[in-house]
């Protein structure tokens, strides 16, 4: 499902989106450590256009995942990538996650 912030509210414009998140690589994460300790995930959606940044993406088991930067969009406008970032709601100062080191 995804969830737009419009006036300080939640509104919901996408639901059962087709869409598949991968694991980042090793050197792409180390490279951005230093930019946050949460997890991050390339989201690959079906479309184009459809993600802008700091959009929430809620998946199925839900966990919500924020779009950081500006999603691209394919040349074909078969879909559109981005990157998430795992966190709760507006939880700027979350605690680290027991799986990653500290």
């Amino acid at each position: 499902n995804l969830f737009r912030k419009t006036g300080g509210v939640w509104e919901q414009y996408g639901s059962n989106v087709a869409s598949t998140m991968e694991q980042l690589g090793t050197a792409r994460r180390a490279a951005m450590e230093t930019w946050t300790h949460k997890p991050l995930m390339s989201l690959w959606i079906e479309g184009a256009g459809i993600l802008q940044e700091d959009d929430r993406v809620t998946r199925s088991d839900g966990i919500n995942w924020y779009v950081r930067g500006l999603p691209l969009t394919s040349a074909n406008g078969a879909f559109t990538v981005a990157l998430v970032e795992r966190a709760s709601e507006d939880g700027l100062f979350d605690a680290l996650d027991p799986a990653e080191p500290a």
